[in-house]
């Protein structure tokens, strides 16, 4: 497994990579060895960085019905359009929804 921490860097620990910084350049070359999919869980400077390398193919967005007053922006520094196609959605009890989206 690939991690993305700042806090972690420099531990060893079996069958795991971690990458504190060129977040990019790491997962280009996983990219292009891998078989399988990547998924990035809750890093929101990895995405923007990995959105400015087109290294993302789909976004799941998470919406919670709560509005905060502060925070890290969704897409921070986006300098181009980036068209998104609609692949399914979903509702949750609590209001929250999940949209899927692949690039177009």
């Amino acid at each position: 497994m690939c991690f993305y921490s700042k806090s972690m860097q420099g531990k060893q620990l079996p069958d795991n990579v971690f990458i504190s910084e060129e977040v990019e350049h790491h997962i280009q070359a996983l990219k292009q060895q891998a078989d399988k999919e990547m998924l990035i869980l809750g890093s929101p400077s990895a995405t923007h960085s990995l959105l400015q390398y087109d290294l993302i193919d789909e976004l799941w967005l998470f919406v919670n019905p709560v509005l905060l007053d502060k925070g890290m922006p969704l897409f921070k520094n986006a300098h181009e359009t980036t068209q998104l196609t609609l692949v399914g959605s979903k509702i949750f009890a609590n209001g929250g929804v999940c949209m899927h989206y692949k690039k177009a």
